[in-house]
């Protein structure tokens, strides 16, 4: 085997490895770009699952004055 057949076969083996490498990395940024798109669905789809700031400012207001409420009818008890 002369010198320019052991440079073809290295050449060879690099060429192989780096298009292996690059077909890996294209395939990793497509998964990334899938992932992302799925994120940015989802993220929209978030303000309609959780409770609204707004609305939970209004069912708090709601506890609090139930609880005061209870609080004046346990102190008429106790006064009593």
């Amino acid at each position: 085997m002369d010198l320019q057949a052991a440079f073809n076969i290295m050449m060879l083996i690099a060429g192989t490895f780096g298009g292996w490498l690059m077909k890996t990395i294209y395939d990793s940024i497509g998964e990334l770009k899938v992932s992302d798109r799925r994120l940015h669905e989802r993220i929209e789809t978030l303000p309609g699952i959780y409770v609204r700031r707004d609305d939970f400012a209004a069912f708090a207001g709601r506890i609090e004055a139930t609880l005061g409420r209870i609080e004046t009818k346990i102190d008429h008890k106790v006064d009593k």
